[in-house]
């Protein structure tokens, strides 16, 4: 408390409001505090693309074997389906029919079904990976090779990285 005399009469006068240090020391908490949510909900966003990338990678993978187990596709018996990584943010689903047989995907006479963009801010590689599944076992090729062995396809969106692991015996595994 501050006493004020002015003509022989002193008065109480009482300190209110918040210094400059005061204030300055909260705005600094207050930006500290906003930065480290604003980091945190980037790095989520990377983490949710990431992830629902990986996931429908391998889902569309699955739904190839079970369209080769099937062996059938709109009224169609077909030679065999696969999926192609044509660039870093995109892949085809397709077919060759039993005019054009082949274990691999064919420009021209391959069908496509479906192609899938990833999300923004993900890409895969390496490029130009293939799986081809022929009915009714599935027999798998990858790359056009039907012996044992995998195919890798790294997902990254940011700093993070994703595995979808396709084996020649039909497993997919996401690591």
């Amino acid at each position: 408390m501050v006493f004020i005399c002015y003509m022989s009469r002193c008065y109480q006068k009482k300190e209110s409001g918040f210094s400059i240090i005061e204030l300055l020391v909260v705005i600094f908490i207050i930006g500290l505090i906003s930065s480290s949510v604003l980091v945190s909900y980037f790095n989520g966003n990377n983490q949710y693309s990431l992830t629902q990338a990986t996931q429908i990678l391998a889902a569309n993978i699955r739904q190839v074997q079970n369209k080769a187990l099937s062996g059938q596709q709109q009224g169609v018996s077909p030679y065999g389906f696969g999926v192609k990584i044509v660039s870093a943010t995109q892949y085809v689903i397709f077919l060759n029919p039993t005019s054009a047989p082949s274990n691999d995907y064919v420009e021209g006479s391959s069908q496509i079904v479906e192609t899938i963009s990833l999300p923004t801010g993900t890409v895969v590689s390496p490029i130009n990976q293939r799986i081809f599944y022929i009915p009714p076992d599935p027999t798998t090729y990858l790359n056009n090779s039907a012996g044992a062995g995998s195919i890798t396809l790294t997902i990254t969106a940011g700093p993070l990285t994703k595995n979808v692991v396709a084996y020649s015996n039909g497993k997919i595994e996401i690591n």
